[in-house]
């Protein structure tokens, strides 16, 4: 019991480490609006790695991916969204 709770606050003192070093960071580079998304994104990879140990350093490139992918089709269904509403819009003044 004492060899676990010493692991769990090595553990716990490291995942708070890392997640307040994802906060420093990008307040730094002057982004302080994804501070929230930079330390759940840390923490999300170091449990998922926990969860799968096996090519763990393979997490945070997959985590890039599904950003990258997510923004993507984001920006796919605005451009479609803007052309079927563009010729609902009428400019002011127009019959």
């Amino acid at each position: 019991m004492a060899a676990t709770l010493v692991s769990y606050a090595l553990c716990l003192a490291y995942l708070a480490f890392l997640v307040g070093l994802s906060f420093l960071v990008t307040a730094v580079i002057g982004r302080p609006e994804n501070e929230i998304i930079g330390g759940v994104t840390t923490a999300v990879v170091m449990v998922v790695a926990e969860l799968s140990p096996h090519d763990a350093w393979r997490q945070p490139i997959l985590r890039l991916a599904d950003t990258a992918i997510g923004v993507a089709v984001a920006l796919l269904a605005a451009c479609l969204g803007l052309r079927a509403v563009r010729p609902l819009i009428r400019p002011p003044g127009s019959p």
